[in-house]
């Protein structure tokens, strides 16, 4: 497994987590002009979360998750450690020294 330390802190912006399965109906609203590839989504509970464009598909008017997902954004800060998993547009899935997961930018660690 690839590994990084964190070298600028990240906390998540939004409070309201989606967590979705493959198959959900999302509604799309715009894409990101700061993260391309990533548009934000609302799921029938109302909660909203940027989704990664290549976990989308286009439904009619709706786009439908093709894997499950999680938005969970990890709270670091710098000279933390953290076990990557997989990256999208910019972002990276990790999992920190005590084993919670989330997505953390790229431009905030420097991979070992």
């Amino acid at each position: 497994m690839k590994t990084a330390k964190v070298i600028e802190d990240h906390a998540p912006v939004h409070e309201a987590v989606m967590v979705g399965r493959a198959g959900e109906l999302l509604r799309a609203e715009r894409a990101d002009d700061e993260w391309p590839g990533w548009i934000w989504c609302v799921n029938d509970s109302g909660v909203g979360s940027w989704v990664p464009e290549p976990y989308l598909e286009r439904d009619g008017e709706l786009v439908q998750l093709v894997v499950d997902y999680d938005a969970t954004e990890l709270t670091v800060a710098a000279g933390d450690r953290l076990t990557l998993q997989h990256e999208v547009n910019g972002w990276w899935w990790v999992t920190d020294d005590v084993g919670k997961q989330g997505w953390v930018p790229a431009q905030k660690m420097a991979l070992d």
